[in-house]
């Protein structure tokens, strides 16, 4: 008997088990983990606070009550897209307004709250690079496109189980909100030069319409036909101009493609069976006549194509006389388009049977309706962008300082210099309707876009803005000092290139994705708001150092991508050395400088887009140029350096700051990863870099086991003194790096699939054992919730919670602000509070450092200080119960 053949589960099926371990394992222990003092806390408390004061405007933080419980009324140290999303999942998830005092220490809403903006941008983000990567490659190599789509998959894979990325990912830190967009923009930057452009498809304005007003609508009537205008053009602007030329119109007008670049009417298998059947025709002269006597139809093949059924000789001889009056035809070859489209195009040019052609307004109204607009899937991801980062905002300002709430709340305020006033609304209202004029004017401008490249390019310039309103300059910067290396180290950095990235529409959708909270801001606050965002909190952290704990050499980060990118960080040397590989000049048409003049890149010529509402056939030309997969290697290699030599020229150095040189690393060992095995002249040099990567493997477990904080301060700034214990041991690393070691070796030796598995294997264990076994041990110590959850388990009614000496957030958003504050040792004030709980029968509850409970006890009036108890306490913080008789 015939044996059954194995069983092989489809790679979509494979895709999607993948894509729910991760979802499952990211959101298995979020309700485990209490948020972390000092920024989860601090963060989440200033976004329940634009909820709590219906104000996204001006950002708000206030510790609580008591000696220093207006230390702080503001919050200016960072932009505000963060906490808009943050304030929006708790406002979905009915989180932060409600009327019990402990909600807040109730899991797992206010954790899953606060925590699924980022949650979602992070796997988001991912996905996008991971797709991303596949298309780049399936462009490079369109003979192998399962290859591209593993790449694809290992990409994503490799970003989401690192541990920085997940655990940022988990928490509620600002830091996604900006590396997430400039992951998204270096990628649109990809999508836009590393692969042949086409143009956009197109639809007629008509065909979005329903059927009856089509029909009631649009006739013969004929509008106008020319070229756009664009400071983003298609590539073709340059096709005639050398290296180096500015472009020959000085405002970038597309130009049609030139004549000899037209298929030939004869070419058409439709328009010849449409003249050998009027030819056939008994009646021609007189239909020709008659069409000589009706208004002209639109120069647009597609009006001619024959319907299904079998046409009259008089439609047939109609539209020969038609085809008869077009010098050269454009567009893709219509004997592929679909019989439907066809119908709908007769119908729309010739109108209904036995109509009158239309006059005046109708044909006014007919000419528009056949304005074709951009029906493609990179358009409309760039417009979906445009209504979320754009538009929202703007709108959302300025309902706020247009309504009656704002209105009477900022009358109520005293009258004096620095204040806001009614004025002020006002003002920012008229600002708002001015970001708004030129949103729209924008995105009319971008409609006239005629090729993908512009799409994606626009992406970049609204990404880059995003990541200025996540946290701050250094998104943008990133960008463009990214986006300027990669054209001078490939010998694109012409003026020709730049005028094509499109700077004119580029800088104004930056500018409408940036400016619009940043401006409103400036007029409400004045010039102290700018000076904390901008001076203190961006330029001066980069300059100067902002602590002593802060502070690192060049191999600073480098020490730090061992733990943050385990177990993928063994594979740094694997995939260094496949990537220099690509540094060597190959003999592959890659994707140079002068194919950027290809309207197509190194395809060639692209057909016209003013008709496409089908795809532009792809060329097939089997001696067309691609650009080459070793224009993709040297993309990531160039952008996970540059990354890595920006971030360790700042003074200031946080463990969290690596993040953003994760993804391009990612991208590195996916398109490592689908890479075939290393070929027998190099196992040598295979096992070399095999044997490195094992090495730096076990240092890192080494560090990490000797400190097992070090995972924690990933996400933190407090490194030292009492924030170096509370967190559990981390032998169980091991387990999770001997599966990658053993991949490297099956890889050194030509087991492709085998280390494969082993190394995807490995990076599953180390998610699951970083998020679901290490966050649930350190949260205990890391946040405050334990403690203040006990307190309101086992308060009296009236019993008040007290911050002595002690200033770390937490205290303050546990309770909704209900604390009494006091960031000093000052032992007057205490005894002030207990001699108001006095005579009540109360207890006063203080929750504090562990370093400072003694002295805590020590400075209770002494009646009262043989009766304090240790109600909780951690390696952190700890809980005092004071009864007052």
């Amino acid at each position: 008997m015939a044996s059954r053949p194995a069983f092989h589960p489809p790679t979509w099926a494979l895709f999607a088990l993948a894509a729910l371990a991760v979802v499952a394992l990211s959101a298995w222990s979020i309700a485990a983990c209490g948020p972390w003092d000092p920024w989860e806390t601090h963060y989440g408390e200033v976004a329940r606070q634009i909820l709590v004061r219906s104000d996204p405007l001006d950002l708000w933080w206030k510790p609580g009550v008591g000696p220093d419980g207006n230390a702080e009324n503001t919050f200016w140290s960072k932009p505000a897209l963060p906490f808009w999303l943050m304030a929006l999942s708790m406002k979905l998830l009915g989180v932060g307004l409600g009327a019990a005092p402990d909600e807040m220490v109730r899991a797992p809403w206010p954790e899953l709250a606060i925590r699924l903006p980022s949650m979602l941008t992070g796997l988001a983000c991912a996905v996008f690079l991971g797709w991303s990567c596949a298309r780049l490659l399936a462009a490079a190599r369109p003979d192998d496109p399962g290859r591209a789509t593993r790449a694809g998959f290992y990409t994503a894979l490799a970003l989401v189980t690192m541990p920085q990325w997940a655990i940022v990912s988990r928490q509620a830190l600002t830091d996604m909100f900006f590396v997430a967009p400039v992951t998204v923009a270096m990628a649109a930057w990809g999508l836009a030069w590393l692969r042949p452009d086409r143009p956009l498809r197109r639809r007629p304005l008509v065909d979005l319409l329903p059927r009856r007003l089509r029909a009631r609508f649009v006739n013969e009537a004929v509008g106008p036909e020319g070229h756009v205008s664009s400071d983003m053009p298609d590539r073709s602007a340059a096709i005639a101009a050398p290296s180096g030329s500015p472009p020959s119109r000085a405002t970038g007008e597309l130009s049609p493609p030139p004549a000899s670049d037209r298929a030939p009417a004869a070419a058409d298998p439709t328009l010849a069976a449409i003249g050998e059947a009027a030819r056939a025709s008994t009646d021609l002269s007189s239909h020709t006549a008659s069409l000589a006597r009706s208004p002209r139809a639109p120069d647009d093949l597609s009006s001619h194509t024959a319907s299904p059924a079998a046409p009259r000789a008089s439609d047939l001889s109609s539209h020969t006389a038609d085809i008869s009056r077009i010098d050269a035809p454009r567009g893709p070859d219509l004997s592929a388009s679909p019989d439907a489209n066809d119908a709908r195009r007769l119908e729309r040019t010739a109108g209904p049977a036995g109509r009158s052609p239309a006059s005046g307004w109708r044909a006014r109204l007919a000419a528009v309706a056949r304005r074709e607009l951009p029906w493609d899937r990179a358009y409309l991801g760039f417009l979906v962008l445009f209504l979320l980062a754009v538009v929202a905002p703007i709108v959302a300002l300025d309902l706020h300082v247009s309504s009656d709430y704002t209105v009477a709340r900022v009358s109520r305020f005293v009258k004096k210099p620095g204040v806001p006033h009614f004025g002020t609304l006002v003002k920012i209202h008229l600002v708002m309707l001015g970001y708004a004029a030129v949103a729209l004017l924008v995105l009319l401008r971008t409609l006239r876009w005629r090729t993908r490249a512009q799409a994606w390019m626009g992406v970049l310039y609204i990404a880059a803005g995003v990541s200025l309103v996540g946290k701050g300059m250094i998104g943008p910067g990133l960008v463009g000092l990214l986006v300027l290396l990669h054209l001078l180290v490939s010998g694109r950095l012409t003026f020709a290139n730049l005028w094509r990235c499109g700077p004119l529409t580029g800088l104004l959708l930056f500018a409408l994705a940036s400016l619009p909270w940043h401006h409103a801001m400036w007029i409400y606050r004045g010039d102290s708001w700018l000076n904390e965002l901008i001076i203190v909190n961006n330029l001066a952290r980069f300059g100067s150092g902002e602590q002593d704990q802060a502070v690192g050499g060049f191999a600073y980060y480098l020490r730090t991508l061992g733990i943050a990118a385990l177990p993928w960080s063994a594979a740094l040397p694997a995939a260094l050395w496949a990537a220099a590989r690509r540094l060597r000049p190959d003999n592959s048409p890659g994707h140079v400088p002068s194919d950027m003049f290809s309207p197509t890149g190194p395809q060639g010529p692209a057909p016209s887009a003013s008709l496409s509402t089908t795809a532009a056939p792809p060329a097939s030309d089997a001696g067309a140029a691609r650009p080459s997969s070793s224009e993709v290697w040297r993309f990531a290699l160039l952008w996970f350096c540059a990354t890595l030599a920006l971030l360790t020229t700042s003074v200031t150095k946080y463990y969290h700051y690596l993040l953003p040189a994760l993804p391009p690393f990612a991208l590195l060992l996916g398109l490592w990863l689908s890479e075939p095995a290393p070929p027998v002249r190099d196992r040598k040099l295979a096992w070399a870099a095999a044997g490195l990567g094992t090495v730096l493997l076990a240092l890192v477990l080494r560090d990490a086991i000797v400190e097992p904080a070090w995972i924690t301060h990933l996400t933190t700034y407090l490194y030292d003194h009492m924030w170096r214990n509370g967190a559990p041991e981390t032998t169980g690393l091991v387990a999770c790096a001997l599966p990658f070691a053993l991949g490297l070796g099956l890889w050194a030796a030509r087991r492709q699939q085998a280390a494969l598995i082993a190394m995807l294997l490995a990076g599953f264990i180390t998610l699951h054992y970083t998020l679901n076994s290490y966050l649930p041990a350190v949260s205990e110590h890391w946040s405050q919730r334990t403690a203040l959850r006990h307190y309101y388990d086992h308060r009296g009614p009236d019993d008040p919670l007290a911050s002595w000496w002690f200033y770390y957030r937490g205290e303050t958003f546990f309770t909704k602000g209900a604390v009494w504050v006091q960031k000093e040792a000052d032992r007057e004030t205490l005894a002030e509070l207990v001699e108001a709980n006095r005579g009540h029968g109360r207890s006063v509850w203080l929750i504090t450092t562990g370093s400072h409970s003694a002295r805590a006890k020590s400075s209770l009036p002494s009646d009262v200080r043989a009766k304090a108890e240790v109600a909780y306490e951690n390696a952190h913080y700890t809980l005092l119960k004071v009864p007052v008789p």
